[in-house]
């Protein structure tokens, strides 16, 4: 943790002591202190691009002048792809010699306008589904609106806020029944609570919570059938409903009451109030530490 922590000499000492080693610092150079690491880290963190890059897989990048488009949560301006190669090689119209591969293609991050635009209209791009959680941690700034803003947790967590009794004969309680619905192959961690309703997987893993063994297994199906496209989820969810029309504790209304008492008393033990995260925001804006788009 100190800061300037010295290995000059144990470089020296490594190669019998030649500071006119090829390769080696002449004078003792030191690691950078955990502050600066820190600073480094939030730059690349905030202005990097998660990108496909076809055969290359799932990449992270530091595009140039690309950073400095700004975030727009609905309907951005451009958006951005990976091109493996079929753009102008970049060497040859610049007069230089050939570059890229033995074609002349480069590979490159094309920005691409997704409307068009008039002259000094901002130039945004998304730079992902994420809570407002994500934005400001990584970002330091919370975009307004933010439709994809969630709270996050377990189905144990949830049960736990609505204070609810587990069901009788379960010696573990809802983590039990968790354990059990996880078995199953259904959905019990980071369960996602939009600011308008629950995700569907949320409210299908409550209702497999609160009802027979039976019914949880048909639960499980019907999500194996969504994540292998093998019917129109707007119809199996409809199924669902129908199916759980008859049953209390399944309905809809009553599942939204549960998320709505569960969040009210997950706010409620928050370490930090609304009034006090959103002073911290307006802080890390003023002295700058926030990242993001220029």
């Amino acid at each position: 943790e100190g800061e300037g922590l010295g290995v000059g000499a144990a470089a020296g000492d490594a190669v019998g002591g030649d500071d006119d080693v090829e390769g080696l610092p002449s004078a003792p150079f030191s690691f950078y202190s955990a502050r600066e690491f820190e600073d480094a880290l939030q730059l690349v963190w905030s202005r990097c691009l998660r990108i496909s890059a076809g055969d290359l897989g799932v990449r992270r990048m530091l595009v140039p002048v690309l950073d400095l488009a700004n975030h727009e949560s609905v309907n951005p301006s451009a958006i951005y792809r990976y091109d493996p190669g079929g753009g102008v090689a970049f060497g040859e119209e610049a007069g230089g010699a050939p570059t890229g591969d033995a074609s002349g293609a480069v590979p490159s991050v094309v920005l691409c306008a997704a409307r068009p635009l008039r002259r000094g209209e901002a130039v945004t791009i998304s730079y992902g589904a994420h809570s407002s959680a994500h934005f400001a941690q990584y970002y330091g700034f919370v975009p307004t609106p933010n439709p994809f803003d969630h709270v996050g947790m377990s189905l144990e967590q949830l049960l736990g806020y609505a204070q609810l009794a587990p069901p009788q004969g379960e010696p573990r309680g809802w983590a039990g029944v968790a354990a059990r619905l996880d078995a199953l192959g259904l959905p019990t961690d980071e369960l996602k609570l939009y600011a308008c309703a629950p995700d569907e997987r949320a409210v299908l893993a409550l209702r497999a919570a609160l009802c027979s063994e039976e019914d949880a297994q048909m639960l499980a199906e019907a999500l194996e059938q969504i994540d292998m496209d093998c019917g129109d989820e707007e119809e199996i969810l409809a199924d669902l409903e129908a199916h759980f029309g008859e049953s209390e504790h399944a309905r809809t209304p009553w599942i939204a009451a549960v998320v709505a008492v569960a969040c009210e008393n997950a706010e409620k033990a928050h370490e930090t109030s609304l009034e006090e995260d959103e002073r911290m925001l307006r802080a890390m804006s003023a002295d700058g530490s926030g990242g993001g788009g220029g």
